[in-house]
């Protein structure tokens, strides 16, 4: 997991790429909380391959193009790939949060694009 903190906004943008074992987010000093999500909330795209999300103990799947939304006070969310020879690739921006909503799974299939 690689992670980039703005001061200017407070949001954290990063990424994912669990290959040969399950990865975590870290706990992250400069959140000053004792888990990453205590008091932020994290959208996750996957851009790769098939990803197995664990949020709090449940398992969401994730093909390329799903999204996954994961609310204030999830304590745990950790990430691992179906497939070695086609990881998982997952792109993940974080906000601070001061109002809790539950976890949301987004297919690609349900999406409704704009052109513009």
């Amino acid at each position: 997991v690689k992670l980039v903190y703005s001061h200017y906004d407070r949001m954290i943008v990063g990424g994912a790429k669990p290959v040969n074992k399950t990865i975590g987010l870290p706990k992250e000093e400069e959140l000053k909380s004792e888990y990453f999500l205590e008091r932020r909330e994290l959208g996750i795209i996957n851009v790769g391959g098939v990803a197995i999300v664990t949020i709090d103990g449940k398992e969401y799947e994730m093909n390329k193009l799903d999204c996954l939304y994961a609310g204030m006070g999830t304590a745990e969310v950790k990430f691992r790939s179906r497939s070695k020879k086609d990881p998982a690739l997952l792109y993940l921006l974080s906000a601070p949060a001061h109002h809790k909503y539950p976890v949301k799974l987004m297919k690609k299939e349900k999406a409704s694009p704009v052109q513009l």
